[in-house]
């Protein structure tokens, strides 16, 4: 994020990233991202037993309203 402006920030609407959680870097990382109004989910890479390597998930704001919007849709559409 640090690296992209600040016009073009609002064009982000979702992130992956995995990363080695080495000197706090995942609570670094996550400020930032919520800093920037973005939802932010941290999973741990359990396929690697003992492993400093995580996931990082973020989705803005606009993604989650957008997601809500379709299931809305999709359960008016098909009624289970």
């Amino acid at each position: 994020m640090r690296g992209i402006e600040q016009d073009d920030r609002s064009k982000i609407k979702q992130i992956v990233l995995e990363i080695q959680d080495i000197k706090d870097r995942i609570n670094q990382i996550k400020s930032l991202l919520e800093s920037q109004k973005f939802r932010v989910i941290v999973e741990h890479n359990n396929l690697v037993p003992d492993s400093l390597k995580y996931l990082i998930y973020m989705l803005s704001e606009m993604t989650i309203a957008e997601l809500v919007d379709s299931v809305r849709v999709l359960s008016f559409a098909y009624p289970f």
